[in-house]
């Protein structure tokens, strides 16, 4: 849950940064309206937004911009289809974790009895 004192304080803190400082207020703008592009409460494109990156001249936003693009129908996919692969990469980062827990510890039996138990 997030602090309401340390919710107001860091979103002082981030209109002050952006009355100051013409990049910062740029960059955080892009990274607000891909955020909005994600949650799907924009409709502005991937292409459009690139765009407005490119000309804003960072260097650090055009890579993500570049990078987003270089895959853009999964990019796409991402942000419209209803569906998810959360699930499953949970389940491996679960399984990652007690491998990681487990290596050199003990032989396949309790590796398999960690996996299979739940939680």
């Amino acid at each position: 849950m997030v602090n309401p004192k340390e919710d107001s304080h860091s979103t002082r803190v981030l209109k002050h940064l952006r009355e100051r400082n013409a990049a910062a207020h740029a960059t955080v703008g892009a990274a607000e309206e891909l955020m909005a592009m994600i949650r799907r409460k924009q409709a502005t494109t991937m292409a459009d937004w690139a765009a407005k990156v490119v000309v804003s001249g960072d260097p650090d936003l055009r890579n993500l911009a570049d990078s987003l693009l270089s895959d853009a129908a999964a990019v796409q996919a991402a942000m419209t289809e209803p569906w998810s692969n959360g699930q499953v990469e949970g389940q491996v980062g679960r399984l990652k974790g007690i491998k990681r827990q487990m290596f050199g510890r003990a032989g396949m039996k309790l590796l398999r009895a960690r996996v299979r138990r739940k939680g």
